[in-house]
């Protein structure tokens, strides 16, 4: 078995495994968890013990309604599909009695499907990218998007630099491909501090779960139009758990 950490250990450190995904809703969550002989007290699945049954039922209703309704018209392209998309992430957002508690898969997938949308229309970077951004907050990284609303003065420098940035949860390989189009688009508005952690952090993944050198990385995304200029970049990004 081998394991590929995103920092430096040290001996004594404390390695730690997710039973099952948070992304999944709580039945679930809990179904799983009880094959172990335990309960669960992380702060959500306390969360979702105050949640009341209907809730549940509501949102399993939503999110079966995604994919025959909404994914197979996302893929045509459909006129209305944006609109509809938004509606339906907002009706799964309302069946949550804590407003600012973390989202599941339930709203990961519209959202994801809402963020390509938007990345496919020039008129809607900003969209986009804030789209890309929530898909990464309901992932464990949650960036404070007031850092980056104007752009950068004075310009960062060209030297490489490291960055630090906490997150919660699982790590990935889609964590590579939402940071690269998390990447473009901050780049493509000027706010080229996120963009750099986000290009190191896709570098990253890459890295851990495709083998990918950076180089290797970057020639994948050059073939597909991707701003040439912020590939010069060459930071290094330190996850820290929160």
């Amino acid at each position: 078995m081998f394991v590929t950490t995103t920092k430096n250990l040290v001996a004594g450190d404390q390695l730690f495994l997710s039973y099952v995904s948070k992304l999944h809703a709580y039945p679930k969550r809990k179904e799983v968890l009880s094959s172990f002989s335990f309960k669960c007290t992380c702060r959500l699945c306390i969360l979702d013990q105050t949640e009341l049954e209907n809730n549940f039922q509501e949102r399993q209703r939503l999110a079966e309604k995604y994919d025959p309704e909404y994914y197979a018209q996302a893929i045509r392209g459909s006129a209305n599909t944006m609109a509809q998309l938004e509606k339906h992430i907002q009706d799964i957002k309302n069946t949550y009695v804590d407003p600012d508690r973390p989202h599941t898969m339930e709203v990961f997938m519209p959202l994801i499907t809402l963020a390509s949308l938007y990345a496919n229309k020039t008129s809607f970077p900003e969209k986009a990218l804030k789209a890309y951004l929530e898909c990464m907050r309901i992932l464990g990284f949650d960036f404070d998007v007031d850092e980056y609303k104007s752009k950068q003065s004075p310009p960062l420098s060209t030297e490489s630099m490291n960055f630090i940035v906490q997150y919660q949860g699982s790590f990935d390989d889609i964590h590579s491909d939402i940071f690269i189009h998390i990447c473009k688009h901050a780049y493509s508005l000027g706010y080229e501090k996120l963009a750099r952690i986000a290009l190191s952090i896709s570098r990253l993944c890459a890295k851990i779960f495709k083998g990918l050198s950076e180089n290797e990385h970057d020639k994948i995304h050059i073939g597909v139009g991707f701003p040439k200029q912020i590939l010069l970049f060459h930071d290094s990004t330190q996850l820290i758990d929160k």
